[in-house]
Protein backbone atom coordinates (compact mmCIF):
# COMPACT_ATOMS: atom_id res chain seq x y z
CA UNK A 1 0.00 0.00 0.00
CA UNK A 2 1.34 3.40 -0.96
CA UNK A 3 1.64 6.18 1.58
CA UNK A 4 -0.99 8.91 1.80
CA UNK A 5 -0.74 12.40 3.31
CA UNK A 6 2.94 12.80 2.48
CA UNK A 7 2.93 16.60 2.16
CA UNK A 8 2.90 19.06 5.05
CA UNK A 9 1.28 22.48 5.20
CA UNK A 10 4.66 24.16 5.64
CA UNK A 11 5.99 22.38 2.52
CA UNK A 12 2.99 23.58 0.51
CA UNK A 13 3.58 27.16 1.65
CA UNK A 14 7.32 27.17 1.03
CA UNK A 15 7.80 25.19 -2.21
CA UNK A 16 8.79 27.35 -5.18
CA UNK A 17 10.39 24.90 -7.61
CA UNK A 18 8.12 23.95 -10.51
CA UNK A 19 6.93 20.38 -10.54
CA UNK A 20 4.22 18.00 -9.44
CA UNK A 21 4.39 16.82 -5.84
CA UNK A 22 2.38 13.80 -4.71
CA UNK A 23 0.46 13.75 -1.45
CA UNK A 24 -0.72 10.20 -2.09
CA UNK A 25 -4.05 8.86 -3.25
CA UNK A 26 -3.62 10.60 -6.63
CA UNK A 27 -3.60 14.08 -5.08
CA UNK A 28 -0.88 16.34 -6.44
CA UNK A 29 0.35 19.82 -5.73
CA UNK A 30 1.20 21.31 -9.11
CA UNK A 31 3.63 24.22 -9.09
CA UNK A 32 3.86 26.01 -12.44
CA UNK A 33 4.33 29.58 -13.67
CA UNK A 34 4.62 30.93 -10.13
CA UNK A 35 1.27 29.45 -9.05
CA UNK A 36 0.28 26.41 -7.05
CA UNK A 37 -2.80 24.30 -7.60
CA UNK A 38 -4.28 21.01 -6.43
CA UNK A 39 -4.90 18.29 -9.00
CA UNK A 40 -6.62 14.94 -8.59
CA UNK A 41 -5.46 12.41 -11.17
CA UNK A 42 -7.41 9.29 -12.04
CA UNK A 43 -7.89 6.79 -14.81
CA UNK A 44 -11.29 5.93 -16.19
CA UNK A 45 -12.08 3.72 -19.20
CA UNK A 46 -8.37 3.48 -19.99
CA UNK A 47 -7.84 7.24 -20.17
CA UNK A 48 -5.96 9.46 -17.75
CA UNK A 49 -7.88 12.46 -16.36
CA UNK A 50 -6.70 15.36 -14.22
CA UNK A 51 -9.30 17.21 -12.20
CA UNK A 52 -8.40 20.62 -10.83
CA UNK A 53 -9.40 21.12 -7.20
CA UNK A 54 -8.43 24.76 -6.90
CA UNK A 55 -5.57 27.06 -6.12
CA UNK A 56 -3.36 26.22 -3.16
CA UNK A 57 -3.93 29.79 -2.05
CA UNK A 58 -7.70 29.28 -1.66
CA UNK A 59 -7.83 25.52 -0.97
CA UNK A 60 -5.96 24.30 2.09
CA UNK A 61 -4.14 20.98 2.26
CA UNK A 62 -6.84 19.58 4.56
CA UNK A 63 -9.63 20.63 2.18
CA UNK A 64 -7.74 19.23 -0.82
CA UNK A 65 -7.53 15.88 0.99
CA UNK A 66 -11.28 15.96 1.68
CA UNK A 67 -11.96 16.70 -1.99
CA UNK A 68 -9.65 13.83 -2.96
CA UNK A 69 -11.59 11.48 -0.66
CA UNK A 70 -14.88 12.64 -2.23
CA UNK A 71 -13.47 11.91 -5.67
CA UNK A 72 -12.42 8.42 -4.56
CA UNK A 73 -15.95 7.78 -3.26
CA UNK A 74 -17.46 8.87 -6.57
CA UNK A 75 -15.11 6.60 -8.48
CA UNK A 76 -16.02 3.69 -6.19
CA UNK A 77 -19.71 4.26 -7.03
CA UNK A 78 -18.89 4.23 -10.74
CA UNK A 79 -19.22 7.98 -11.28
CA UNK A 80 -16.79 10.22 -13.09
CA UNK A 81 -15.79 13.00 -10.64
CA UNK A 82 -15.52 15.64 -13.36
CA UNK A 83 -18.92 14.79 -14.81
CA UNK A 84 -20.42 14.76 -11.31
CA UNK A 85 -18.99 18.21 -10.59
CA UNK A 86 -20.21 19.59 -13.92
CA UNK A 87 -23.70 18.14 -13.52
CA UNK A 88 -23.94 19.54 -9.97
CA UNK A 89 -22.93 22.98 -11.25
CA UNK A 90 -25.45 22.71 -14.08
CA UNK A 91 -28.20 21.71 -11.65
CA UNK A 92 -27.36 24.65 -9.38
CA UNK A 93 -27.39 26.98 -12.38
CA UNK A 94 -30.76 25.63 -13.51
CA UNK A 95 -32.17 26.09 -10.01
CA UNK A 96 -30.97 29.71 -9.94
CA UNK A 97 -32.52 30.25 -13.37
CA UNK A 98 -35.86 28.93 -12.08
CA UNK A 99 -35.72 31.51 -9.32
CA UNK A 100 -35.12 34.43 -11.70
CA UNK A 101 -37.88 36.64 -12.93
CA UNK A 102 -37.90 37.99 -16.44
CA UNK A 103 -37.00 41.38 -15.00
CA UNK A 104 -33.88 40.03 -13.26
CA UNK A 105 -32.89 38.18 -16.40
CA UNK A 106 -33.36 41.32 -18.52
CA UNK A 107 -31.37 43.45 -16.07
CA UNK A 108 -28.54 40.91 -16.11
CA UNK A 109 -28.57 40.89 -19.89
CA UNK A 110 -28.42 44.68 -20.04
CA UNK A 111 -25.62 44.81 -17.46
CA UNK A 112 -23.51 42.36 -19.45
CA UNK A 113 -24.20 43.65 -22.95
CA UNK A 114 -24.79 47.41 -22.58
CA UNK A 115 -21.09 48.18 -22.82
CA UNK A 116 -20.96 46.43 -26.20
CA UNK A 117 -23.41 48.83 -27.80
CA UNK A 118 -21.63 51.88 -29.15
CA UNK A 119 -24.73 53.95 -29.75
CA UNK A 120 -26.41 55.53 -26.70
CA UNK A 121 -29.73 55.40 -28.54
CA UNK A 122 -29.52 51.60 -28.63
CA UNK A 123 -29.06 51.48 -24.86
CA UNK A 124 -32.18 53.59 -24.38
CA UNK A 125 -34.22 51.44 -26.77
CA UNK A 126 -33.49 48.17 -25.01
CA UNK A 127 -35.43 49.03 -21.84
CA UNK A 128 -38.82 49.56 -23.58
CA UNK A 129 -38.13 46.61 -25.86
CA UNK A 130 -37.58 44.28 -22.92
CA UNK A 131 -40.68 45.63 -21.18
CA UNK A 132 -42.70 44.73 -24.25
CA UNK A 133 -41.09 41.30 -24.35
CA UNK A 134 -42.04 40.80 -20.71
CA UNK A 135 -45.65 41.54 -21.58
CA UNK A 136 -45.59 39.07 -24.47
CA UNK A 137 -43.81 36.37 -22.50
CA UNK A 138 -45.99 36.70 -19.42
CA UNK A 139 -48.98 35.67 -21.54
CA UNK A 140 -47.15 32.50 -22.57
CA UNK A 141 -44.76 31.67 -19.72
CA UNK A 142 -45.85 32.29 -16.13
CA UNK A 143 -43.23 34.08 -14.05
CA UNK A 144 -42.19 32.92 -10.59
CA UNK A 145 -43.38 36.10 -8.92
CA UNK A 146 -45.12 39.21 -10.06
CA UNK A 147 -43.04 41.88 -11.70
CA UNK A 148 -45.81 44.44 -11.43
CA UNK A 149 -44.45 47.92 -11.23
CA UNK A 150 -41.67 47.20 -13.66
CA UNK A 151 -44.04 47.44 -16.56
CA UNK A 152 -46.96 49.71 -15.77
CA UNK A 153 -48.37 49.81 -19.31
CA UNK A 154 -51.29 47.57 -20.26
CA UNK A 155 -50.32 44.64 -22.47
CA UNK A 156 -52.00 46.01 -25.61
CA UNK A 157 -50.68 49.58 -25.27
CA UNK A 158 -47.28 49.42 -26.89
CA UNK A 159 -45.51 46.63 -28.72
CA UNK A 160 -42.45 47.14 -30.89
CA UNK A 161 -42.97 46.55 -34.56
CA UNK A 162 -39.42 46.94 -35.80
CA UNK A 163 -37.73 44.20 -33.76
Amino acid sequence: MRAWNKLSASFVRSIRREGRYSDGGNLYLQVANGGKSWVFGYQRHGRQHDMGLGSARSVSLALARELRDDCHEKLARGLDPIEARNSAALAARAERAKQMTFRECAEDYLAVNASKWRNAKHRKQWGPHLRAMRIRCSAIFPLRRSTAGWCSRPSNHWLPTSR
